[in-house]
């Protein structure tokens, strides 16, 4: 189990749904028994659950920050929306909605668009008139804000929940530009438009899951892919051949601990290869 709150440090950053209240959210194993508490809200992320605890009932809540929810698609899929909402922002704002400029394009293929779009670079510099000029990193956060030509979105406005990687381009006739039919109606917002921004910074590396390779079918065919796994694998055992250990690390995922990584330098597959021995 795991705990914050409104008094913890988390570095700058904001519940911005929660700026102005008493709070505390509890995480714990979706296999563990329930905590003995009736949360103000509760949903699932990954294999978590997460309880939000303030010392306002549902309803009172939902008032308060203009949220509404529908169940029309299950408890599973608003958990979703939710968790988009009850994470840390650096980078957001409250808007007016006469103030924010919303377009859905049916000319933008499904196909193609789905969970992308386009923002405004004036938008951008809209949210960086947000920042706090007295953090002590505002410098930094700034020049990032200027450099992005990526970021993952969030929108909440009346008619539901935007959420999308966009490309960040000049000359935009409209603040975002989403495909037709992206709107999530699971989630709404009243009076007001909610706009959260993290940076996407491009790797050199790509994890596919399974939901990724669903999603990139109709780009890569199976073929394909497994001629690039075919490629991968090759090149990863020429790299043990060689003892490139580093260069194979970045591929293997984070490591929790120091310990992790110790591991991976007793690699017997690794001893083997350096010694002389042969994979055919």
């Amino acid at each position: 189990m795991s705990i914050i709150s409104n008094v913890s440090n988390l570095g700058g950053l904001v519940y911005p749904f929660l700026r102005d209240l008493d709070w505390s959210i509890v995480s714990s194993a979706v296999k563990d028994a329930l905590p003995d508490h009736q949360p103000t809200l509760r949903w699932v992320k990954d294999d978590k659950v997460c309880d939000l605890l303030t010392e306002m009932d549902t309803g009172t809540f939902l008032a308060h920050s203009g949220l509404s929810f529908s169940m029309h698609k299950g408890a599973f899929t608003l958990s979703k929306r939710i968790s988009r909402l009850m994470r840390p922002y650096r980078y957001f704002a409250f808007a007016s909605p006469a103030d924010v400029t919303i377009s859905h394009s049916s000319g933008l293929d499904a196909a193609v668009w789905d969970g992308a779009g386009l923002m405004s670079s004036a938008m951008l510099d809209r949210l960086a008139e947000n920042l706090d000029r007295e953090h002590s990193h505002f410098e930094h956060h700034l020049h990032e804000l200027q450099q992005l030509r990526r970021a993952e979105i969030t929108i909440m406005h009346e008619a539901g929940q935007e959420k999308a990687h966009v490309l960040i381009v000049d000359d935009l006739a409209v603040d975002f530009l989403f495909p037709a039919d992206s709107t999530k109606s699971e989630i709404t917002l009243s009076d007001r438009v909610f706009i959260g921004l993290h940076p996407v910074h491009a790797r050199n590396t790509m994890r596919l899951d399974v939901q990724s390779l669903i999603n990139l079918n109709p780009f890569f065919q199976p073929e394909q892919l497994l001629g690039w796994l075919a490629q991968e694998a090759e090149l990863y055992l020429d790299r043990i051949r060689s003892g490139e250990l580093d260069q194979i690390f970045s591929h293997l995922g984070r490591f929790a601990a120091a310990g992790d990584l110790s591991q991976f330098c007793h690699w017997w597959l690794a001893d083997f290869a350096v010694s002389g021995g042969s994979f055919t």
